[in-house]
C-alpha cells in the first residue's frame, strides 16, 4: 500500500541517519526491498564480502571521509585516524534525501582524483571482524552509501597515524601492530565509497559561492546540510596536522563562505534552483570563459576516474540506474 511504501522510505532514511541503529543490532539486517527480487540478500552480501574483505586478515576495513567519520553506525573493533593519497575531497555529490530535497538538493563529499599523487585526504578507517558484524556492516553501508547515496566502493591504500579506538579484549594481529610503526607506517588496503560523474545524484563542480549557497540553505532527513559541513571541518581542524591543511583549502574556504552567508542571510540569492535565478546564473556563467574551464574540468575528472579504474584490479561495483531504487551488478574484468 501507499502507507507501507511511505513507511519503508521513512525507515530507510532513519536507518541511514542512525535512527535505527539499536533496532538493527537487535533484530538483524533490514529487508532487501530496494534490490531486484532475483538478487536475494544472501547473494548480495556474499558478493560484497568476497570483494571487500581483506584476504590477508579476513577483516573488513572501511575508510570514511564524510559522515562516516562521526556516524559510522556499524560495529567495529578498531579505528584509526589517517589518510589516503591521490584524491581531493570535494562537495560534488548531490543529496535529495539525507541533507537536501528534490526541490533544493544539498551537497556532500566525494573524492576526485588529484593531479598530485601525494595529495592527502584525511579520515577514519574502521576495522570490522567476525562474519556477523561484517555482514551487518556491508548491509548497512550498501543501503546508506550505494542505494540512497549513489556511491560505489573502491580500493585504496590507507596510512594510519593514530589509533582512536580498540575494543576490549579484541584480538590483535601482526598487521594491526605494523600500522602505527614510524617513520614509515605500513599501508593497509581499505574500501572507500566514491560518487563518480554520471551517477544520478552527481552535481559536480560550480563556483564556490554557488556551492556555499546550496549548502547554507539545504536540509534533509538527517538535518541541515551545514551540520554535515561543519562537523567535517571540526574533524579537519582537530586531527589534520598543520602541514597538511594546505590539502584542505577548498573545504575551509567553502566553510568560511557558508558562515558568511548564514550571518548575512539577506545577501543570499533568492534561490539557486528557481527558474529565474538559474537562467541568470547560467547566462552569466556561459558568457565567460569559466564555462569552458568547467567543462574541461569535468571531462578531466571523468578521464581521471576512468584511468584509475582501468589501473585497479578486477572488482564488482554497484550503481543507481536512472534514479530508480534498482541496483544492478556490473563487473569490471580486465
Amino acid at each position: 500500500t501507499n502507507e507501507n511504501t511511505q513507511s519503508s522510505v521513512y525507515l530507510r532514511h532513519a536507518f541511514a541517519c542512525g535512527g535505527l541503529q539499536i533496532i538493527v543490532q537487535a533484530s538483524g539486517p533490514p529487508a532487501m526491498d530496494s534490490f531486484p527480487s532475483d538478487f536475494p540478500y544472501t547473494r548480495k552480501v556474499s558478493f560484497l564480502r568476497s570483494q571487500m574483505v581483506n584476504p590477508r586478515t579476513g577483516k573488513l576495513y572501511i575508510f570514511g571521509y564524510g559522515s562516516l567519520i562521526w556516524k559510522p553506525n556499524i560495529t567495529y573493533s578498531r579505528s584509526w585516524v589517517g589518510y589516503i593519497e591521490g584524491y581531493n575531497r570535494r562537495f560534488y555529490q548531490g543529496t535529495t534525501t539525507h541533507r537536501g530535497t528534490p526541490e533544493w538538493p544539498g551537497r556532500v563529499a566525494t573524492l576526485v582524483p588529484a593531479r598530485n599523487a601525494k595529495t592527502r585526504v584525511w579520515g577514519v578507517t574502521y576495522e570490522i571482524q567476525g562474519r556477523k558484524d561484517i555482514d551487518a556492516a556491508l548491509e548497512h553501508l550498501a543501503e546508506r552509501e550505494m542505494i540512497t547515496g549513489g556511491y560505489r566502493f573502491d580500493e585504496v591504500d590507507f596510512v594510519a597515524r593514530k589509533l582512536i579506538f580498540a575494543a576490549p579484549n579484541s584480538p590483535e594481529d601482526e598487521w594491526s601492530k605494523d600500522l602505527l610503526v614510524k617513520p614509515e607506517p605500513a599501508r593497509l588496503n581499505v574500501q572507500v565509497y566514491i560518487a563518480e560523474p554520471g551517477n544520478p545524484q552527481y552535481i559536480g563542480d560550480a563556483p564556490l559561492e554557488v556551492q556555499a549557497n546550496q549548502i547554507a540553505k539545504a536540509t534533509g532527513h538527517c538535518g541541515p546540510n551545514v551540520d554535515y559541513l561543519f562537523r567535517l571541518v571540526d574533524f579537519v581542524r582537530q586531527e589534520v596536522p598543520k602541514e597538511d591543511l594546505l590539502f584542505e583549502k577548498y573545504l575551509l574556504d567553502l566553510s568560511q563562505l557558508v558562515e558568511d552567508y548564514r550571518s548575512h542571510r539577506k545577501s543570499l540569492p533568492n534561490g539557486f534552483f528557481s527558474q529565474a535565478a538559474r537562467m541568470a546564473i547560467e547566462e552569466s556563467y556561459n558568457s565567460s570563459n569559466a564555462a569552458n574551464e568547467h567543462k574541461n574540468s569535468v571531462q578531466s575528472d571523468e578521464l581521471s576516474h576512468q584511468q584509475r579504474r582501468v589501473s585497479a584490479p578486477a572488482r564488482g561495483r554497484w550503481r543507481l540506474e536512472d534514479g530508480l531504487r534498482t541496483v544492478e551488478l556490473f563487473f569490471n574484468v580486465l
